[in-house]
């Protein structure tokens, strides 16, 4: 299922925008998302552009859907390396994963190596 982009998710000064398999993503968008789960890409939204839908910010990071359901519940997330300044709570964390679930269709179980998708319903 592709999502449309104005169906990304703003979550204070960031946009969270879901890469679906098969769907394009990185810089002028060349390359597919080849893995068998959704890239959850996180854009840091200057003030300015905030009020502007349309506008995708600074990209700052990319995880795989499986890697952000780990951190789920452990604490906050630093979006870029070791800068408290772009972290997300662990509420909204949860948030994401949440949404990106639900936006997706995807059902996701758990395995003793962690997460992986099961199908799309």
């Amino acid at each position: 299922m592709s999502l449309p982009e104005e169906a990304d998710l703003i979550l204070g000064r960031y946009q969270i925008r879901i890469v679906e398999p098969g769907q394009l993503y990185g810089k002028h968008r060349p390359v597919p998302n080849s893995t068998d789960e959704p890239l959850v890409e996180f854009y840091h939204l200057p003030e300015r552009s905030r009020q502007m839908p349309w506008s995708m910010g600074i990209l700052i990071s990319r995880h795989r859907l499986s890697s952000l359901m780990e951190v789920t519940g452990s604490g906050p997330l630093r979006l870029l390396g070791g800068q408290s300044d772009h972290c997300l709570s662990a509420d909204d964390l949860h948030a994401v994963v949440d949404t990106v679930l639900k936006r997706t269709q995807l059902k996701m179980v758990r395995s003793q190596m962690g997460f992986f998708r099961r199908s799309y319903a």
